[in-house]
C-alpha cells in the first residue's frame, strides 16, 4: 500500500493539470497546486525556459515562465506555448515576451 500512494499522486497530478482564461485572470491547476494569476498584472512571459523552484503547476519542460505582481513568479506549461501567449495579449498587450 505505501507504494500505491506515489502512483495515485503523480496519477491525480496528470488528469488534473489544466490552464485556462476566464475574466481576466489566469486560472492554474495541477493536483493540489490551484491560483490564479490577473492578465493585467503580469508583466512578463519567459518562453522556452524551464523553472525548477517555485510554483511550478506544470508536468512538462520548456513551457513559459509567467511573471506578475511584483515578485511573483509560476512555470506553466500548456500544449501549446505560442497560443497561450496569444491569449494572453488579446488581455493585456502590454505583456514583454522574452524568448530565451
Amino acid at each position: 500500500m505505501p507504494l500505491l500512494s506515489p502512483l495515485i499522486l503523480i496519477f491525480w497530478i496528470y488528469i488534473d493539470t489544466f490552464y485556462k482564461i476566464e475574466d481576466e485572470k489566469l486560472v492554474y491547476r495541477s493536483g493540489f497546486l490551484r491560483g490564479t494569476a490577473e492578465i493585467p498584472n503580469i508583466k512578463e512571459i519567459v518562453k522556452g525556459k524551464t523553472m525548477w523552484s517555485g510554483m511550478i503547476p506544470a508536468l512538462a519542460k520548456n513551457g513559459l515562465i509567467i511573471k506578475f505582481n511584483a515578485y511573483d513568479e509560476i512555470y506553466i506549461a500548456p500544449e501549446n506555448n505560442d497560443d497561450m501567449i496569444s491569449d494572453l495579449l488579446k488581455v493585456n498587450s502590454q505583456i514583454k515576451i522574452t524568448e530565451t
